[in-house]
């Protein structure tokens, strides 16, 4: 089963949070907010939740679209993530996205140099062309959960990226599973707008021996 919540830091103090609560269950998740050119702490400020929706990998998608609906403008969108683990998950969230007529970019690991444009084929995600994403400021950064496995990619090279193709309006977005960016500390360094977290169980079954 995959449940999937979303949890949302107001900017500048704006509650864009109450038109998405849909559950019973609040909570809150810590956020530090940092200077840009330290890991010193300033002040603590809490993410709400938005909403759970524990439809599996429907709920999933249907609560990325929420989130990008929120968003005030998605032309150019940046997905950051492994290759091979993170780029199914990617291609779920093109799928939402595949009439929206953004510009898609992929980055591996967070190898800027190494960006190429996306897009959702009739079968499966198309890699395209070489981007040159060092000079180019982005309306949505997207990461995924699996840069913040042990020994995948460290937090200060994830937020040199993030400063280097941002702009003061860009939305930064984590999507992940089993609260991955919050168990790695990477909520401590990276100013996350939303992060979309789905819960996992899995059983297995099979035919008694004998």
């Amino acid at each position: 089963m995959v449940c999937t919540s979303v949890t949302f830091m107001p900017r500048f103090l704006y509650a864009l949070a109450t038109s998405f609560v849909c559950s019973a269950n609040k909570g809150a998740y810590p956020k530090i907010v940092k200077d840009a050119s330290s890991r010193k702490r300033h002040k603590v400020i809490m993410m709400e939740e938005l909403f759970t929706d524990p439809r599996g990998i429907k709920g999933m998608l249907q609560s990325f679209r929420k989130v990008m609906e929120a968003v005030p403008r998605s032309d150019t969108i940046v997905y950051s993530g492994l290759p091979h683990t993170c780029t199914p998950v990617i291609e779920f969230l093109l799928y939402v996205l595949r009439d929206s007529g953004a510009d898609m970019y992929y980055v591996p690991y967070t190898h800027l140099e190494e960006a190429r444009s996306i897009s959702l084929g009739d079968y499966s995600m198309e890699i395209g062309e070489s981007a040159d994403l060092q000079t180019k400021k982005v309306d949505v950064i997207i990461l995924l959960g699996g840069l913040a496995m042990p020994n995948k990619c460290d937090v200060d090279e994830a937020k040199w990226m993030i400063d280097t193709i941002r702009s003061d309006d860009t939305v930064i977005i984590g999507v992940c599973f089993m609260n991955m960016f919050e168990r790695a500390g990477w909520t401590d360094v990276i100013p996350f707008d939303y992060i979309e977290n789905s819960e996992i169980t899995t059983s297995v079954y099979g035919k008694e021996a004998g």
